[in-house]
């Protein structure tokens, strides 16, 4: 049995171990809090007398309309989340219930080299089923207005498969929402990435009519060529360093603990 000095100092050490235990815990409520392994995320413009708001518009991608996919390049590990951002496109500004979730395909692609004078090296195969087509059900949280006044989301879900990747490979992400949208049939648009940051773009977002294809090159200009960059994180569940070093400190006291209570 623990006398009462060594009781005060195992409880101590256990609270210290758990809280150690916990931080290195990813959440998994609402915003997924895993690793990000690719980060292309929305910007917001600041001017002086003015309301903040987020940059870009959004870009529709709907099941059985146009859909929208843009590129990334693996570093080998697998993804396991996805985080992005969009609008429901001429639609109330409203707040999403706690736990609301909402349904998204989300499919990856392979990339080959684009034939001359493409503007960039890379493009999707013209014609091609997916490397993998999974449907998705993603956490809806309000985040602010753009510039046209929709308001914009941030989506977050796990993937049913984790998607495994071959390093340093160029892929495309699909992201397209499940239509109809309840309660009306509302459209959806996946929304621009913040501009001028890294990584540098390699290409340009491309559309469809399907998940299989053709691709081409998603052009927003009304009389020249405009191009756009779309708004993603992927994640991994590789734990960053300092996350594994607190599993490791965590998992070590709780195990010394142990140790020393069959001691006493």
């Amino acid at each position: 049995m623990l006398r009462p000095r060594s009781q005060r100092f195992f409880t101590t050490l256990l609270g210290i171990a758990a809280l150690l235990f916990v931080l290195a815990l990813p959440l998994r409520a609402g915003h997924i809090d895993y690793p990000i392994k690719w980060s292309q995320p929305i910007g917001w413009v600041v001017n002086p007398g003015q309301p903040t708001s987020i940059y870009g518009l959004d870009r529709p991608s709907n099941h059985g309309e146009q859909i929208l996919a843009d590129d990334f390049i693996s570093n080998g590990l697998p993804i396991v989340a996805v985080r992005w951002w969009g609008s429901y496109l001429q639609a109330p500004y409203e707040e999403s219930p706690v736990g609301f979730v909402v349904p998204f395909d989300i499919s990856f692609h392979a990339s080959v080299p684009g034939p001359p004078p493409s503007p960039h090296p890379f493009s999707l195969p013209l014609v091609g089923t997916p490397l993998s087509l999974q449907q998705v059900l993603a956490q809806e949280h309000l985040v602010g207005l753009d510039a046209s006044g929709n308001a914009v989301y941030e989506y977050n879900a796990f993937l049913p498969t984790p998607f495994p990747e071959v390093a340093g490979t160029e892929y495309f992400i699909d992201i397209d929402r499940i239509l109809p949208v309840e309660p009306v049939n509302w459209r959806w648009g996946w929304h621009d990435a913040a501009p001028g940051q890294p990584p540098p773009t390699l290409d340009w977002a491309a559309t469809a009519a399907g998940h299989n294809g053709p691709w081409t090159t998603y052009n927003i200009g009304a009389t020249a060529p405009v191009y756009t960059e779309l708004a993603f994180e992927l994640m991994t569940n590789i734990p960053e360093p300092a996350s594994a070093a607190l599993l490791l400190i965590g998992g070590s006291a709780l195990l010394a603990l142990g140790r020393f209570r069959r001691r006493t």
